[in-house]
């Protein structure tokens, strides 16, 4: 079957979304520190990508003052 194929955490997942807020200038702060764009720096802090460049980006937007926000969605 193919509703077997999939698997619980996947849908877990779906459910929730992960993303870290940052003050104001820290966006542009993180993109001249790691000499990267704004949509990579983006895509770090919503937690889409999962390199290791994008794992340096999160930690440190969390060590300045940027806060991890899980937001449960509803079906």
């Amino acid at each position: 079957m193919m509703g077997k194929k999939n698997s619980l955490k996947p849908e877990l997942e779906q459910d929730q979304q992960k993303f870290i807020v940052v003050r104001h200038g820290l966006r542009k702060e993180l993109m001249e520190h790691f000499g990267t764009t704004y949509p990579t720096v983006k895509s770090a802090l919503k937690c889409e990508a999962q390199s290791e460049l994008a794992n340096e980006i999160r930690a440190y937007a969390l060590s300045h003052g940027g806060v991890m926000v899980r937001k449960i969605v509803e079906q």
